[in-house]
């Protein structure tokens, strides 16, 4: 008995459309290209077995897909009841076949087949114990195919990414979820981490190593960037000089090693480790910022006359060797600005935070890494080589608010922020930061993009090829911007995660809290929660008004242990 319409065969009618099918949100699926939206009432019947981003002809007057002209290799993650008695059957080679239960609202649930429980019950010694006493699993699977007489389509097990409830697990999924690349390192020959050598052949650097300062988090494993300040004989700051991590010269373009490292695009931070974007060794060590290890570095030194003001014209972009002094937590440096700690470094971070008008150790290193990346981007760009960070929309306070929401609404305006390469001038602002020609450059160790910009910095200084040609770094724009979506929504995803986890260990499950609307678009409210310093979407229902933008309101936070959908762990009411 057939469940499904069966295909159509060509040639189609006038009143069918061929495309692409989409899913931009729950609830919003298109044919593209034209954006034709589909009804959402018996979905199941309407898109008759296409999966989002399969190639479908649409009947426009009967409303429903009438062929899939060609499949995508559709993945996505199942959970599996390992301890059901309700098995669908079982194959020719003893695997049995479940109906597993999709965590992805963009997919269905499929059946699949898995010896897992068999491996699981000899792994624990227990082979007698057939039904209970093992836990739901995560299942990375493949579309298989999808007749017309199944309810579901069947699908191939490709990982086993863990116990259901289990954190790792858990961030496993999100990780398939947004389709990141977290593959271990392949055992290829790493760098040689010797330095190059001061004064003599192409590689010619400037020594830094009197009271340079990395200033970053006490949690923090690799430290990118460092500054120090240089004085004239009467004390007053002439220069101030911002030192970067030089990871491109451990790992030259389209080698091996960077290959691997263009896959992952960044450094991944979970909730109970990350997966660095470079080697660990590299990324934790030998290209780390270290104290009393002089490392390769590129340099940005910024001159000032006597009244405290940038001479602009004066700008240096130098190779350099740097020898950190001191590695500070921004507690302790914080202390040593107020006045409350002795520290050598205490006139040097005193007369900073003055020079740059700000009050403590961690607005002076985001002051200095945003000045130098503006100043590189702003050189690259003069030169024709500009790969430039635009943002054009900006939603600011329309009142007074504290500075932990203000602070929030600029950072989270700047993480929306796109790369271009060589944009008209007209399009190279950045809004939230109110700077033109701004670029990454000060975080190579975690950010592929400063990676890049390293490369195109070094082919200028020294008049040889960078290695890219302008068409691949348009090309390379694209992909950055796709991933680093990507990127967003797993970091929300996660977000989410950790509080439904915090909810339950501190609260039992139920808390009122502190909450700020800071953004509404296309039907859904964007709230701040201070106290755990984290980012909810609600969608408001069509018979909700939408509360003022920036007016503190208090919340609830439920968890909802039901769900299969790991980002809605956590329901909040207004």
């Amino acid at each position: 008995m057939e469940l499904f319409p069966p295909y159509s065969t060509a040639p189609w009618a006038a009143h069918q459309v061929t495309g692409r099918l989409r899913v931009a949100a729950p609830g919003q699926m298109f044919i593209e290209p034209g954006g034709l939206a589909l009804p959402l009432d018996n979905l199941a019947k309407r898109l008759n077995r296409a999966l989002p981003g399969d190639q479908v002809v649409y009947d426009t007057k009967d409303q429903q897909v009438v062929a899939v002209t060609q499949r995508v290799k559709a993945r996505w993650v199942v959970a599996i009841n390992l301890s059901s008695t309700r098995i669908m059957g079982k194959t020719k080679t003893g695997a049995l076949v479940y109906h597993a239960r999709s965590t992805d609202w963009r997919y269905p649930d499929c059946y699949v087949s898995s010896k897992l429980k068999q491996q699981l019950q000899r792994a624990r010694g227990k082979a007698h114990q057939s039904e209970t006493g093992l836990p739901d699993h995560y299942l990375y699977v493949e579309f298989r195919e999808w007749s017309s007489i199944q309810r579901m389509p069947m699908a191939s097990q490709i990982e086993v990414l863990g116990p259901v409830g289990l954190l790792e697990s858990e961030e496993r999924v999100l990780i398939r979820r947004n389709q990141l690349y977290a593959r271990a390192f392949p055992k290829l020959e790493l760098p040689n981490p010797n330095l190059p050598q001061l004064g003599s052949g192409e590689d010619t650097r400037v020594l830094y190593d009197k009271m340079v300062l990395a200033i970053d988090p006490k949690s923090a494993q690799d430290y990118d960037d460092a500054f120090h300040v240089e004085r004239t004989e009467g004390g007053e700051v002439k220069r101030i000089v911002v030192h970067i991590a030089d990871v491109t010269y451990y790992f030259p373009l389209k080698s091996e090693l960077e290959t691997e490292i263009r896959k992952r695009l960044t450094t991944l931070y979970l909730i109970s480790h990350k997966i660095n974007m470079i080697p660990d060794q590299f990324a934790d060590d030998l290209s780390s910022l270290k104290a009393r290890q002089t490392r390769p570095t590129i340099s940005v030194v910024f001159h000032y006359d006597t009244h405290g003001r940038e001479l602009v014209d004066r700008r240096q972009f130098q190779l350099s060797l740097t020898q950190v002094s001191y590695n500070m937590a921004y507690e302790l440096a914080d202390r040593v600005v107020w006045g409350e700690r002795e520290h050598p470094a205490r006139q040097d971070l005193q007369d900073l935070a003055k020079l740059l008008q700000v009050q403590d150790s961690h607005q002076i290193v985001e002051r200095l890494m945003i000045k130098a990346n503006h100043a590189v981007g702003e050189w690259l760009y003069q030169r024709g080589w500009g790969l430039i960070r635009t943002q054009d929309r900006y939603v600011a306070p329309t009142q007074e608010v504290p500075a932990e929401v203000a602070e929030f609404v600029r950072h989270r305006a700047g993480k929306a922020a796109r790369y271009q390469f060589n944009p008209a001038k007209d399009q190279t602002g950045h809004a939230s930061l109110g700077l033109s020609c701004y670029t990454h450059f000060s975080s190579p160790i975690r950010r592929y993009p400063d990676m890049i910009v390293h490369r195109l910095l070094k082919s200028e200084l020294s008049g040889q090829p960078s290695g890219y040609t302008r068409a691949e770094l348009t090309e390379l724009c694209q992909q950055l911007n796709t991933y680093y979506t990507r990127v967003r929504k797993m970091t929300y995803q996660l977000n989410i995660l950790r509080l439904y986890h915090r909810l339950n260990q501190e609260f039992k499950g139920q808390y009122q809290t502190r909450a700020y609307p800071v953004d509404f678009q296309a039907g859904k409210l964007s709230v701040y929660l201070p106290e755990f310093d984290l980012e909810y979407a609600y969608r408001l229902r069509s018979d909700q008004e939408c509360p003022e933008l920036f007016r503190e309101c208090m919340v609830w936070l439920t968890t909802n242990t039901v769900t299969p959908y790991l980002s809605q762990r956590v329901k909040l009411s207004l």
